[in-house]
């Protein structure tokens, strides 16, 4: 994974389905690092955890500057680091 320091934003999203409507629902956290995005993520799992909840996706962003971005999929790291 390209480091960009300060340049990059950590994204994740948790989801689950509404027992209630059958519908799935997702949130979507952004964190300045991936240590605090992980800890963002362990936050949400445990806060929807009596909704089934599973974290789906997680990316980072980096801004490469002059309105450019490269996004990199992290799920398995973030993945190998909450088991």
């Amino acid at each position: 994974m390209k480091e960009y320091d300060r340049f990059n934003t950590y994204y994740g999203t948790i989801a689950w389905t509404n027992p209630n409507t059958i519908k799935d629902k997702s949130v979507t956290i952004h964190r300045a690092s991936l240590r605090d995005l992980i800890e963002g993520v362990e936050e949400h799992l445990e806060k929807h955890k009596s909704r089934k909840a599973f974290m789906e996706s997680c990316a980072v962003q980096h801004d490469l500057k002059d309105g450019i971005s490269e996004w990199t999929d992290i799920t398995e790291i973030v993945q190998k680091k909450l088991n």
